[in-house]
């Protein structure tokens, strides 16, 4: 609700700390989430490190969006190494 404003304020300091705990339960929609306030920067220190985490994570957790997510990442070398052949196969098994 933090997030998207549905009656209340829109926070992204306390949607990160939610999405934050629920990530922690390996609940794959938020790591996803979570990933990409840490690239954004919204509400959070920005941190494409961390990003790069979360989103393998996501993956593991079978979120496809996330697959998408880590392939733009390995495509740019924004918080991990340029890897040309790991995002062709993630963009790949994510359609």
């Amino acid at each position: 609700m933090c997030l998207i404003a549905l009656g209340v304020h829109r926070d992204y300091k306390k949607a990160a700390r939610w999405f934050h705990k629920t990530a922690q339960s390996d609940h794959p929609g938020a790591q996803f989430i979570l990933g990409r306030l840490y690239i954004s920067g919204k509400g959070i220190v920005r941190d494409p490190v961390h990003a790069a985490r979360l989103f393998k994570k996501s993956v593991k957790n079978a979120c496809t969006k996330a697959q998408y997510a880590l392939g733009n990442l390995y495509g740019k070398g924004a918080g991990i190494a340029v890897n040309f052949k790991a995002a062709a196969t993630l963009y790949s098994s994510a359609v």
